[in-house]
């Protein structure tokens, strides 16, 4: 469940190859059982394994999975978990390079501040996070830790078309980088995008603004949704003090709630692809400033 297999990784030290072969020995041969039982019952018992989504990451930890795809030794990979390290793109790259299919895990967020987590664990979330993954050429949708088959998110996720025409949340990132540290001195030379904005808040000012970019994969104004764009910041007195800027249009009509800044956005702002939030300050504020977090939401007909 926790991927931790061999001492060393306990105390920070590496994982030698003599382990990694330990393993390896251990994939293959649970392949040949199930080849051995496919054949018996007349119908193959296919390998599915569910790793961390860096060939490094696994490497450090005692996984050689580049190695287990040449050799042949797995039919599916299931990536990502508790943590993500890449683009799921590159993850469908090494699956396809040896004709294995690559499924994206979508393990549920935690956070510890509960309104990022309850934004995250929301259904719109899921949709636009599975979009995503199928726009970066998945070939399908795993779920961990969902137990009930008759939740929204193991019935909606599977066809990215009828995802395209279903309100949407968009985030920074669905899943904290914090707990690759617990497994592995060194987690962080292997991440290769960016830390979501509660892990990593910006500071505003009024010379630099803060820029965020989302990915989007909606199109909105051919399908008539609507789009708003939340905030959530520390130490803006006014709502009004937030210059916000979306593809370098400004944002208007500000209301705050909380420490929760709403925009109406017009759809035609929205483009279908990389979207680029500026957020800055238009007068000095008397405490520092912060942005913790940025929520795109996406809605059709009611």
């Amino acid at each position: 469940r926790h991927p931790v297999f061999f001492k060393p990784q306990l105390h920070g030290k590496p994982v030698s190859q003599k382990q990694r072969d330990l393993m390896t020995s251990l994939v293959r041969r649970i392949g040949e059982v199930a080849d051995r039982e496919g054949t018996r019952r007349g119908r193959p018992l296919p390998i599915a394994v569910r790793v961390p989504d860096s060939v490094e990451f696994c490497k450090r930890i005692g996984l050689d999975v580049e190695r287990w795809l040449d050799e042949g030794l797995i039919d599916m990979m299931v990536v990502s978990g508790y943590f993500r390290l890449n683009p799921w793109k590159t993850s469908v790259e090494l699956g396809h390079r040896y004709h294995v299919p690559v499924f994206a895990s979508l393990d549920e967020p935690r956070f510890r501040n509960k309104e990022f987590q309850n934004a995250r664990r929301s259904i719109e979330c899921q949709r636009a996070r599975a979009l995503d993954a199928w726009r970066s050429g998945v070939d399908g949708i795993y779920l961990f830790n969902y137990f009930h088959p008759t939740l929204p998110a193991c019935n909606e996720l599977d066809d990215p078309e009828a995802l395209m025409t279903m309100d949407k949340l968009y985030t920074t990132g669905a899943r904290e980088f914090r707990s690759a540290r617990s497994w592995l001195a060194g987690a962080k030379e292997c991440l290769n995008r960016p830390l979501c904005l509660p892990e990593r808040p910006k500071t505003l000012s009024v010379d630099k603004p803060a820029r965020v970019t989302l990915d989007v994969h909606d199109r909105v104004v051919q399908n008539g949704g609507t789009a708003t764009l939340r905030l959530y910041t520390t130490g803006v007195g006014d709502a009004e003090n937030l210059k916000v800027t979306l593809n370098g249009h400004r944002l208007g009509g500000a209301k705050q709630e909380g420490r929760w800044t709403q925009f109406a956005v017009k759809p035609s702002l929205v483009k279908t692809g990389k979207n680029t939030f500026a957020v800055s300050l238009n007068e000095p504020e008397k405490k520092k400033a912060v942005l913790s977090d940025l929520l795109l939401w996406i809605r059709y007909g009611k």
